[in-house]
């Protein structure tokens, strides 16, 4: 693996390679020969055939007009007579629409500008439909003031009689950097009620994906078995009548889990299932073709994908009775098997061959850099890399074992299932911004095409995947210049610098459990929240044999992966009382200066720094004292008294934790904590009474 001393210079290799050199940069604004005044009722002009796509971002503006100027815009359409006076006018390159904007050359390139003839239009140009769409949201941010988050963050709307434009306004955007940005909501206990609780909730949603100019939503799987569509589908529905393409996961090769495998054979053949063979190729092909044919006649835009895993994200010899024993034939398995799906999807699909994507994921990524996995070259694939599975960042087949001119793409867990980020997030701007520069300075930056964020609860990283997509779109986007201008966005511009060296002291608090291994990669190893609760159970445990001992806590190695020489500890438990204790002292004295700071934030913002980083502040400042106190507690196993002093206290902070969460609660989000069950706190509290039980 090369090193990555020389992490700065390379971001000047990724600015200038980056796509084309322009991509995703902002041109200089158009000057204004007069001021312009918009006022409630002003029109919207739109074809009377226009994608429905963008007929649902305009019903979005119609509804932001109506909140800030307190009166409904009427529709218009371009082929009737044009109305006097100002009106806003929606156009699109591909379409018939007037008042194109021909410097709009590439792919989601937009324009906000207005015309100088006596009827004026305000035009939202786009070359193409989602370029159209962005154009229209950005009117919505920056004329209206409605922020992306508008319905996480709590905004309420200022109402205005009227508005005068400001001349930033007025300005053309090229095309993104990244061509592709998806985002992938894994960890869904919370996110998946609350969009199953109101096709609304839905809405919200994608309209929240495309305000932040991602375009591609992972669905992770879909299904319609007895006609009853899972949520993947629901949303792949959505997506297609929002202009939104989706993708599918690195355990659904062509959007299908091979645990459907009954399901078809009994719903769809019924007849009995085949057995699940490597050497029965024929039913595989027929249970993929059928997978390939009901995406295509969903009329899904879709980014194929094609894998070779099984349900409960394992390997394929889990599964499969015949599998090989052995690692190299293992992946030659999966290299046969890739190349042998990208070849059906040529010979069966309808359609043009859509573009598609392997992952790179757990044993595939391995096999890949010990050089025993082959994939298939072609010029409608992308080779999809990992970040290290439980702590984030770029595996090293990235670096050894990529072709040069082929397209790749990059998957970045802000979350993950057991050990990650769940309720709090960690990895935080900077360190997405790493991983990005890392991937593409070692490659040929150019053909960096994907790049998928894995966010599920999105309420809790907002902040992560929003700033993530401001670099995503503009490759000269520094997390910094990105962070300045979410604190300016949604707190306060006057204090936006010292509002972002707060957000980074947060992340710095955090206990980094063992040393960086790759030169200048800050942050390698972080304790993420759910870590606090997996070492919990585990010491809980202990705690109830009635013994010390100090063998390790996990015999997976990658659980926790606490190097105790690296906090100066003789073991893991004692390392987490150092490493606790040094995160305690810096998040006590941060939390003093972020309570301070929200006492002079405007009143309107003050709700959402708190639910957006004081109370992450105070739920790992508990989570440190809890999980200090359990340490103790073990280690003092044989001190009865002085082990349930500590649980008791491990007990008033889990009730700390709790109320924090509760605390974030939004008349419209009450219920978002109700199916929480990553880090569990009433287990927790149940497994925490039990091993007090047992001390007493």
């Amino acid at each position: 693996m090369p090193s990555f001393s020389a992490q700065r210079l390379c971001v000047a290799v990724f600015l200038l390679c980056s796509l084309p050199i322009a991509a995703g940069a902002q041109q200089p604004p158009q000057p204004l020969e007069q001021p312009l005044e918009i006022h409630a009722g002003i029109p919207i002009i739109v074809d009377r055939n226009e994608d429905t796509a963008i007929v649902a971002a305009v019903a979005d503006l119609r509804r932001d007009l109506q909140k800030v100027l307190g009166s409904s815009s009427p529709i218009l359409y371009s082929d009737q007579a044009a109305p006097s006076g100002l009106a806003i006018l929606i156009a699109r390159t591909e379409s018939a629409s007037a008042s194109r904007d021909v410097q709009l050359a590439t792919d989601e390139s937009y324009s906000i500008t207005r015309t100088s003839v006596a009827n004026q239009r305000i035009v939202l140009h786009g070359h193409d439909v989602r370029g159209t769409i962005y154009s229209i949201y950005e009117f919505s941010d920056r004329a209206l003031g409605i922020p992306p988050l508008w319905f996480w963050s709590g905004w309420q709307p200022h109402r205005q009689s009227s508005i005068t434009l400001s001349p930033s306004l007025f300005r053309n955007v090229n095309g993104p950097s990244v061509q592709w940005r998806a985002w992938f909501p894994n960890d869904t206990d919370m996110l998946y009620p609350w969009l199953s609780a109101s096709d609304s909730h839905i809405d919200l949603f994608l309209e929240t994906l495309l305000r932040l100019r991602f375009n591609v939503l992972d669905v992770d799987h879909i299904s319609n078995w007895n006609n009853h569509p899972n949520m993947g589908l629901e949303l792949a529905r959505r997506c297609r009548g929002r202009g939104i393409k989706v993708t599918f996961t690195h355990l659904a090769p062509f959007g299908f889990l091979l645990g459907d495998w009954d399901q078809y054979w009994n719903t769809v053949r019924h007849m009995p299932s085949p057995p699940l063979r490597l050497s029965n190729l024929s039913a595989l092909d027929e249970f993929w073709t059928y997978a390939i044919h009901f995406s295509e006649e969903e009329h899904l835009d879709v980014i194929q994908s094609i894998e070779f895993r099984v349900d409960g994200d394992k390997p394929f010899w889990r599964t499969f009775q015949d599998a090989p024993q052995g690692d190299a034939q293992r992946a030659e398995i999966i290299s046969a098997m890739l190349d042998h799906e990208m070849k059906l999807l040529r010979k069966v699909s309808h359609a043009p061959i859509p573009l598609t994507r392997t992952v790179f994921y757990n044993e595939v990524g391995e096999f890949l850099d010990q050089g025993k996995l082959t994939p298939p070259h072609d010029p409608m694939l992308l080779w999809n890399y990992a970040n290290e599975q439980r702590d984030h960042y770029p595996r090293p087949e990235i670096f050894t074992h990529h072709s040069a001119h082929q397209d790749f793409g990059y998957y970045l867990n802000l979350q993950f299932f057991t050990t990650g980020s769940h309720l709090v997030a960690g990895e935080g701007p900077w360190k997405v911004e790493q991983n990005l520069r890392s991937v593409t300075s070692a490659l040929r930056p150019g053909n960096l095409r994907f790049v998928v964020l894995n966010v599920g609860n999105f309420r809790e990283f907002s902040t992560e995947i929003s700033v993530a997509a401001a670099m995503l779109w503009d490759s000269s986007t520094s997390a910094d210049d990105a962070m300045l201008d979410f604190a300016a966005r949604y707190f306060d511009p006057a204090q936006a610098a010292s509002l972002r060296g707060l957000y980074h002291a947060f992340y710095d608090t955090y206990w980094q459990q063992r040393k960086s291994d790759i030169k200048g990669f800050d942050r390698q190893y972080i304790f993420h929240d759910l870590r606090y609760a997996r070492a919990a159970e585990t010491l809980l445990s202990r705690i109830e044999s009635g013994r010390y001992t100090a063998d390790v806590l996990f015999h997976d190695p990658h659980m926790l992966r606490i190097v105790p020489d690296d906090s100066v500890a003789a073991d893991e438990p004692h390392a987490i009382v150092a490493g606790t204790s040094a995160a305690i002292d810096k998040l006590t004295r941060l939390l003093a200066s972020v309570q301070g700071m929200a006492q002079t934030l405007p009143s309107d913002r003050s709700a959402f720094f708190d639910e957006a980083l004081i109370s992450d502040i105070r739920f790992m400042l508990a989570s440190n004292i809890f999980l200090r106190h359990i340490a103790q507690a073990y280690i003092s196993i044989e001190n009865r008294d002085a082990a349930k002093a500590d649980l008791d206290d491990a007990a008033s902070q889990l009730q700390l934790m709790r109320r924090t969460v509760a605390s974030r609660g939004r008349p419209y989000l009450s219920d978002w904590y109700e199916h929480e069950s990553k880090f569990d706190l009433d287990s927790l509290a149940r497994r925490l009474k039990q091993a007090r039980d047992t001390v007493l």
